[in-house]
């Protein structure tokens, strides 16, 4: 199994788009949140150095983080354990540990507002934010070794 997650903005035809500078802009912050949270993603660091990454960038923009969805591992089934929070919860040195050959899918999911899920719907699948602030997620599937993790949801490979 691999686990990728991509957002796009989509503009109308030719109304042109009020907001499309802080849409970049919101976006940009979860490609930097993926790829510093990625970063932490080697062997002997934990899932909370991966989730401080993540959040702080997250957070530090002024977005908020959802905190009801995260990362997880990925191997015989597509979603397995580790969680991998896109927050920092407690004592890194208590999350697990980062082990040469584990496979997880980093995927911060924030939204501009507070972050807050709704769940009410008709097809059993879309959520939106509470408070109707707009969401975003991007995600890769990485190998854990000592060097580089290994992206193996990156175009190309």
């Amino acid at each position: 199994h691999t686990d990728t997650a991509w957002t796009k903005i989509i503009t109308g035809h030719g109304t042109g788009d009020r907001g499309q500078e802080e849409k970049e802009k919101f976006l940009h912050v979860g490609l930097e949140a993926l790829r510093k949270g990625i970063a932490q993603a080697r062997a002997g660091n934990r899932i909370g150095h991966i989730s401080k990454a993540i959040g702080e960038t997250i957070e530090g923009a002024g977005y908020g983080i959802v905190k009801t969805l995260v990362g997880h591992g990925v191997g015989k089934d597509l979603h397995e354990k580790p969680q991998v929070p896109n927050y920092a919860t407690g004592d890194i040195a208590a999350t697990p540990e980062l082990v040469e050959g584990m496979t997880i899918a980093v995927e911060p999911i924030y939204a501009q507002g507070k972050g807050d899920l709704v769940y009410a719907n008709t097809d059993g699948w879309t959520l939106a934010t509470r408070d109707g602030s707009l969401s975003a997620e991007f995600e890769h599937t990485v190998v854990i070794t000592r060097a580089d993790p290994v992206i193996l949801t990156a175009s190309g490979v």
